[in-house]
């Protein structure tokens, strides 16, 4: 703040001056009583100077009407590209719902393009009014065992450390690699503290001393809690817990009765993962409050989990909070069951007035694409023939068994189904044929394994955003349907696919970095639910099979997964064969 807004904003709070926006007439939620106050806000600039009914005058007057008055909401963990949109269409959206401010972990197309995957993120977020921020990623790869075209190094880290909006290191996925004192991720994690920097944690399932040794690093957040015990046992030990309800993994429900007034200190909501449709039809960060208002979680908490408490972990002053000295990013709001956002002020400035965005970027906007952000599938299309898995009549398949709305996985023994001593994919029992395939290299790179949980009956499934490499990913019932998908990836440049033999049944095309479209969100979101219409005609069960399929890739999830090398147990961190 220049010397100058200081005089302004003291002389408007003592009434010397019009502050340049009053809000009159709502009720101010206070987080830290569940009170409600009737009372006017007095805004000057990017700044709340004062709460009060003496305040009733400004250059500009907003009748608050008893519309509610909240902090704008702040997201704490999100990959932006599992919106998939750009950006600019995700802020759209986000300010549509009260949220003013996300941090962003651009581990996705980071994997994708390395440096270049974050440089673009920074640029094309600098003029948007929403507040992105950023960390960098910890684990690219993913975990050591994965085969990428580039290799970060210490230099190009620290550089990037140095911007103001990379807060910090993204999620510690390689948690074995704490624990045993890996020097790249050691070094990563010495040089972020130097800096004074969050370091954000990503533990699934971690107890005990191993959990005491990964916290001795100075990690002290955790997303990846799924259960009570758990919970408990990291809040003990001092972790901030972030309970994540995103629209792949939802664990709000299994931890809700960790919400205490013992424990509301360190508690975070937040979203890491959401699809384009539940972002345009149930809103942001407002969704997870409405669920838990509906289960009896007082409103000031939940509130508070989404405002107060992300600013306090990241450190953001003067943010988070609709108090005097606090930044002017204010939420008004209908009611406090819906949360939904009627007006939505950020640094002072009314954005979003009656229910209608006014604008998402700052003035004087300017911005020009990264090119290589559209080429980025390099591997040439595939024939049926590579899909070919052989028998072993001695031993059990390996089969992953997927888990409704998680994204842990278990393993199933069974016997195959075979033809012509060919192992196929089984329909009648719902053990379908999974591919995945190295994005980078030319010649193709495939592991080939087989799951359970999908229940197609016909065609095929495929998609370029497969976490956390994003390599090809495709299941079906038959090999020709899986080669036809794959092969309208490659072609396309990325997107998600369902095809029946020969022929394409329909395509979305995600164009940038084959992880997001440079669409408008609506059109994706039509594109996307006629894609999950076709899936259950053929006879798919899941809710969104593609958000299923883009996580049976991620080798750093318990308990089984594949890579484009094979099957990778996490439970025994190393790859293992298909046959028990």
């Amino acid at each position: 703040m220049k010397k100058n807004n200081l005089f302004s904003l003291i002389k408007a709070a003592k009434g010397e001056k019009k502050g340049s926006l009053l809000i009159k007439n709502c009720q101010l939620l206070n987080l830290f009583t569940g009170e409600l106050e009737e009372t006017n806000i007095l805004i000057d600039g990017d700044y709340i100077c004062g709460i009060g009914k003496e305040y009733h005058d400004g250059e500009r007057i907003i009748d608050g009407k008893g519309l509610y008055a909240l902090p704008g909401f702040i997201e704490s963990h999100i990959h932006i590209e599992s919106s998939l949109l750009s950006l600019a269409e995700f802020s759209y959206y986000a300010l549509l719902s009260g949220t003013t401010t996300c941090v962003c972990d651009p581990h996705e197309i980071t994997n994708v393009l390395g440096i270049d995957g974050i440089k673009y993120f920074l640029k094309e977020s600098e003029n948007l009014i929403l507040n992105f921020y950023f960390y960098f990623p910890s684990c690219v790869p993913a975990t050591p065992f994965e085969d990428l075209p580039f290799k970060i190094s210490l230099a190009s880290f620290l550089k990037l450390l140095k911007n103001k909006r990379i807060i910090g290191l993204g999620e510690v996925m390689n948690f074995p690699g704490v624990i045993n004192c890996e020097k790249d991720l050691i070094n990563k994690i010495y040089y972020t503290q130097k800096f004074n920097k969050i370091i954000d944690g990503h533990s699934p399932l971690l107890l005990g001393t191993n959990l005491n040794a990964y916290l001795s690093s100075g990690i002290y957040s955790d997303h990846e809690i799924t259960n009570l015990e758990e919970a408990k046992e990291k809040l003990k030990k001092g972790m901030w817990l972030m309970i994540r309800e995103g629209s792949a993994a939802k664990n709000f429900l299994d931890l809700k009765e960790i919400i205490k007034s013992d424990s509301i200190d360190r508690l975070i909501f937040i979203s890491d993962d959401i699809h384009p449709e539940e972002l345009i039809n149930l809103g942001h960060l407002n969704r997870i409050l409405k669920k838990a208002i509906h289960h009896n979680i007082p409103v000031h908490w939940a509130v508070r989990m989404v405002s107060f408490n992300p600013a306090n972990f990241f450190g953001f002053k003067r943010l988070g909070l609709v108090a005097p000295g606090y930044r002017a990013d204010v939420n008004l709001v209908d009611n406090l069951k819906d949360f939904k956002t009627i007006y939505l002020i950020k640094d002072g400035k009314l954005v979003v007035d009656n229910g209608k965005i006014l604008d998402i970027r700052k003035a004087g906007y300017s911005f020009s694409l990264i090119k290589k952000i559209y080429q980025t599938i390099k591997v040439k299309k595939i024939k049926k023939e590579l899909l070919k898995v052989f028998g072993n009549r001695r031993g059990l398949l390996r089969v992953i068994k997927i888990i409704p709305n998680q994204i842990i996985t278990e393993e199933l023994l069974t016997y195959p189904k075979m033809e012509n001593d060919l192992v196929v994919s089984d329909r009648e029992r719902d053990i379908l044929k999974l591919v995945v395939i190295n994005r980078h290299k030319k010649e193709p790179q495939m592991g080939i394994g087989f799951v359970t949980g999908f229940n197609l009956k016909e065609g095929a499934i495929a998609s370029s955003v497969a976490h956390d490499s994003h390599h090809l990913v495709a299941c079906g019932v038959d090999d020709e349907s899986i080669v036809t998908a794959i092969n309208k990836i490659i072609e396309e440049q990325g997107g998600l696919a369902i095809s029946r033999e020969k022929e394409i049944l329909s395509f979305l095309p995600l164009k940038i970095a084959g992880l997001m479209a440079n669409l408008k969100a609506p059109e994706v979101a039509s594109s996307l639910n006629l894609l999950l219409n076709l899936t259950k005609k053929l006879g798919c069960t899941l809710e969104n099979p593609f958000i299923t399929l883009s996580f049976l890739a991620l080798p750093v999830i318990p308990e089984l997964k594949l890579t484009d090398k094979g099957y990778f147990s996490a439970k025994n961190w190393q790859f293992i064969s298909l046959w028990s």
